[in-house]
This record gives structure tokens, sequence and C-alpha cells, in this order.
């Protein structure tokens, strides 16, 4: 009997807590259940607006735009036709393609548009590579005060210009004629023949003009 008296106070307390949120339940339920129905209402009644709008759309004559496809605004117009305009000062397509399909026709190349283009190419063309005196006066200039044989010359012209290789007969015959011209100096050691820039070779100067002569050509192909 003691025990009962005792628990009974907390059983009424548990009792009333668990009443109390079971009505904070059934408070927040009704609650819930009020906002769906709301939103309910709501829903049927965009979706009957929907209806009537669709059904107005329908009925209109056909000459009046559908907002699907909608017409192209006044910007966007401009802006296509902006799109398909050439550049300020390019020249129109008639004016540039109708000289070259002409001189197409005539086997011929058409003048470019402008002359700075036309100059570097004329200068590119017209420049004449150099001469094999030019060339051996080259490789001397690069051992100033140490003689070299028609050997050494001949080996370095094959390193350095390999498409411009000569034999040893014909580069000692081109440094005979620099030579004459004054442009080399050619002195001996006892049997062996060397060669030297001379001291007085300024940049413009007669190697220009010694080149391979159709006798050094002959050799050439001899040796070969």
């Amino acid at each position: 009997m003691a025990d009962e008296a005792t628990t009974a106070p907390i059983q009424d307390r548990y009792a009333q807590q668990f009443a109390a949120d079971l009505e904070h339940n059934r408070a927040q339920q009704q609650n819930l259940t009020r906002q769906v129905e709301e939103v309910q209402a709501r829903l049927a009644q965009l979706q009957a607006e929907e209806r009537w709008l669709i059904g107005i759309r329908a009925s209109l004559p056909s000459g009046q735009p559908n907002q699907d496809t909608e017409a192209p605004t006044d910007a966007e117009q401009a802006a296509s036709a902006g799109d398909q305009l050439p550049a300020p000062g390019a020249p129109a397509v008639e004016e540039t393609a109708v000289p070259q399909l002409r001189a197409a026709a005539r086997n011929d190349t058409p003048e470019p548009v402008k002359g700075e283009n036309t100059k570097k190419k004329t200068t590119k063309t017209d420049a004449a590579p150099p001469t094999l005196g030019e060339l051996l006066a080259g490789i001397l200039s690069g051992h100033q005060g140490e003689p070299r044989t028609a050997g050494e010359v001949c080996d370095e012209l094959e390193q350095q210009h390999p498409k411009r290789a000569r034999n040893t007969p014909v580069v000692r015959s081109t440094l005979e004629r620099l030579v004459a011209v004054g442009m080399v100096e050619r002195t001996r050691q006892g049997r062996t023949v060397l060669y030297t820039l001379a001291h007085n070779t300024r940049p413009t100067n007669p190697a220009s003009t010694v080149d391979d002569t159709p006798a050094d050509q002959e050799s050439d192909k001899a040796q070969a």
C-alpha cells in the first residue's frame, strides 16, 4: 500500500504530460490539414483559370500572334542585319572577288591590296643568294689571324652550307680569284698554301663578283 501511495503522483504527472502532448499533436494536425486544404483550393483555382485562358486563346483569330511564336523585336532584327553587313572600311565582295577571278582566268597573279606587302615580297624574290666567293670570305672572316688551307675552308663550307658544298679544287680556284682581287691574302708554310682574309676588306667588296665559273663546275662534276 505504501508503494502505491508513493508512485501515484508520478503516474498522474506523466498522464498529464501525455495528455498535453497529445493535444498539441492534434492541434498541429488540424493546422496542417487546414493549410493543405487552402493549397489544394488555390491549385484548383489556378487549374481552372488555365483552362479558361487556353479556351480564350483558341478562340482568337488566326492572324493574332501566338505567345509560343512571338515575332522578332526591332532590336533583334537590327542585330541580325548588323551581323550580315561587312565591317566598316572592308571592301565589298564583288570588288575583291572579280579582279581575282579575272586574274586567275588570265593565269596571272592578282595584285596585292597593300603596297607594303608587295614591296616585301619583291625584295625577297629579287634577293640573290650569296656567291661562292662571299661564302668563302665569310668563313675566313671567322678566323682572323688564323690562316686556313683550302681543304679546311672546304670542310667548313660543307658544314655551314651543305647545299653549296664544293670539292677542294673548286674552293682553291675560287680562293685564288679572291687573292687576285685583293680580298684574300695567300701565304706559304713549306709546301702548304694558306689563305686569310685581307685586313683592308670592307663589307662592300668584289667578292660578290667571284662565283663558280663553268670550268670550276666541270671540275666539281668530275670530282663527284
